[in-house]
């Protein structure tokens, strides 16, 4: 099997990029050991792990495997990603001789593996995908890791524009929302529905007069 060589001789890599949709392709990995010129070979007894980062955000985590000497993340793994350009990080883990729980993550520091999902014909478009964005990267947080994500919603005049700001303290995050209010003193608050997803709801004199998504 042939490798691609890539700049940083850090790691070599098989399936740098795949096509949106695609869930044949793996992305092929080796390493080399610190401070020496050959590969290591992972320990299949270990876990690993992918995190995804685009140039916006954090996007997640995906599972990888150990394949001949290889750490592979598959495609088929990754369809929830959309075109775009990615960089990404393996994490190991396991414990140690002494009972300990460790990880190691790869490649060095100031590094990262590069990876590129391509459109495919029916989102060359746009009209079936868009890019994750920060605002994504937050609603997913709300269904993901509730317990450390704090709401806030306070209204504004009408004319104003509604707006979200996320700050990061004390290990939670905080999103405040800015809601317009609406006609003739209506006030549009958020919530997030049964979906998991963020709705807008219309509360008057304390009472839901109706709802809009």
């Amino acid at each position: 099997m042939h490798f691609f060589d890539h700049p940083h001789p850090e790691y070599r890599i098989v399936g740098h990029a795949f096509k949106y949709g695609d869930t044949t392709r793996e992305i092929r990995l080796r390493f080399l050991k610190p401070h020496q010129r050959i590969y290591s070979v992972p320990d299949d007894t270990h876990t690993f792990k992918a995190k995804v980062a685009n140039g916006e955000a954090y996007v997640g985590e995906f599972p990888a495997s150990i394949d001949g000497g290889d750490i592979v993340v598959k495609s088929a793994d990754l369809t929830s990603l959309a075109p775009d350009e990615y960089r990404m990080e393996i994490l190991e883990e396991y414990t140690d001789d002494n009972g300990k729980k460790q990880t190691r993550i790869y490649p060095s520091p100031h590094m990262y593996v590069h990876f590129k999902v391509e459109e495919s014909v029916a989102n060359a478009s746009d009209e079936y995908v868009k890019k994750v964005t920060f605002q994504d990267v937050v609603d997913e947080a709300v269904k993901q890791a509730g317990m450390n994500l704090e709401i806030t919603a306070k209204s504004v005049a009408s004319n104003e524009e509604a707006s979200v700001t996320q700050t990061y303290s004390n290990g939670k995050s905080h999103a405040e929302f800015l809601i317009p209010r609406g006609k003739d003193g209506q006030t549009w608050q958020p919530y997030i529905g049964e979906d998991g997803n963020w709705h807008v709801k219309l509360i008057q004199e304390g009472e839901l007069d109706g709802t809009r998504n």
